[in-house]
């Protein structure tokens, strides 16, 4: 039971973490501009 809820929030976080590095990168992206 504890690993899927550890597999569940992983891909979670995975998910979480890339959207958010798109939103800075463009955010970087903008700023150099």
């Amino acid at each position: 039971v504890y690993h899927l809820i550890g597999f569940i929030l992983g891909e979670h976080c995975s998910v979480l973490c890339h959207s958010w590095n798109m939103v800075i990168w463009k955010d970087l992206k903008k700023r150099s501009n």
